[in-house]
């Protein structure tokens, strides 16, 4: 009988060898898919969680998918959470990843974004500002 997707999760934490005492905060997690680009040598993992991660527990993932698969293949993920409720702290803990992770072409840009960090308005909507 095939694993269920938290099931297949729980597995692959086994072989992530995440502790534990660390696995409570993926509680609820699942992976909806798993996509094996032959050609490219790329894994691309479908994840759910209810919440958004603490970045250093998301942090801890990724770097524990990179080192356990790059023998066997690039490692790509997306993420989608229902409950998606972003603060400021939260924003600012995932900032520098994202802009390390934009593949941003543009040497202007990348300095504004290296700079600065976003905030969220009234609305809910992530607004940049430079303070310059």
């Amino acid at each position: 009988m095939p694993l269920d997707q938290t099931e297949t999760f729980n597995k692959l934490l086994d072989q992530l060898q995440i502790p534990t005492e660390q696995r409570s905060v993926f509680q609820g997690g699942k992976i909806e898919g798993v996509i094996v680009h032959e050609k490219s040598k790329c894994w691309e993992f479908n994840f759910y969680f209810p919440e958004i991660l603490p970045f250093s527990d998301f942090n801890n993932l990724v770097m524990q998918l990179e080192t356990v698969f790059t023998p066997i293949a690039r490692v790509d993920f997306t993420i989608k959470t229902t409950q998606s409720q972003l603060d400021d702290r939260k924003l600012g803990d995932y900032w520098d990843w994202v802009v390390t992770h934009a593949d941003l072409q543009s040497s202007f840009v990348q300095e504004l974004c290296d700079k600065n960090v976003p905030k969220l308005d009234n609305d809910h909507r992530v607004t940049f500002f430079s303070s310059q």
